[in-house]
């Protein structure tokens, strides 16, 4: 409600911390303002918290725009998402990140348990499990980092449709939300890699991360 100024373009992912936050938004009243979707989402099991729902109540709470990204998070092959990356709709909303001056991303977690990749079903046990082989601990814009923030280079990276790392840290305020002591060694890694550098979170988390650093 601070943050976003009139004629802002806004960019948003999805997960249940970011929908809590913009479902506590009060409307602005903001002018020109403009909200995209960064990363893929389609089949998501709750569209409550999918990424097209959220940049639709963002942009009502702050009498905008938006604009979703028609794809899904991730495909077969590198390939297909190629393909999905040149069609004229997908590279149109990603190419809105250069005008971004605001991203507000949920940070996610390698544990299962709290885990949204897992949860909706997006990556499997086995996905999972090599991933912490690699040292992920997190992820922003399902994007996986290990506990200096250093992005991994996976498989399942170059099948994911969604904002690219030199894109992201081009935006200048970039929001993490996220909280509870599953998320701590995200956060700390997150903040590590500068991939943000505004964090909301609580005090669990906050604890966590300051015992790890």
């Amino acid at each position: 409600e601070e943050t976003v100024k009139d004629g802002d373009t806004v960019g948003v992912t999805w997960g249940v911390s970011l929908a809590e936050t913009i479902g506590a938004l009060r409307p602005t009243g903001r002018q020109n303002v403009r909200v995209a979707q960064m990363i893929g989402s389609l089949g998501a099991r709750n569209p409550d918290n999918d990424g097209p729902e959220l940049a639709r109540k963002l942009a009502r709470a702050l009498g905008g725009e938006y604009k979703t990204l028609p794809a899904p998070l991730f495909v077969d092959s590198q390939q297909a998402r190629d393909l999905f990356i040149k069609d004229r709709q997908v590279s149109e909303v990603l190419g809105m990140a250069k005008k971004m001056r605001v991203l507000i991303v949920g940070i996610g977690t390698i544990d299962l348990e709290y885990s949204s990749l897992f949860r909706e079903a997006f990556i499997s046990r086995e996905q999972t499990s090599e991933l912490v082989k690699l040292g992920a601990v997190g992820d922003i814009c399902a994007r996986h980092f290990d506990r200096n923030g250093k992005l991994l280079k996976t498989v399942l990276g170059k099948h994911t449709i969604g904002i690219e790392e030199a894109a992201l840290r081009a935006i200048p305020i970039r929001i993490g939300v996220a909280g509870g002591a599953a998320k701590g060694m995200a956060v700390l890694g997150a903040l590590r890699g500068k991939l943000i550098n505004v964090l909301v979170t609580d005090e669990i988390a906050a604890t966590v991360a300051l015992n790890e650093a």
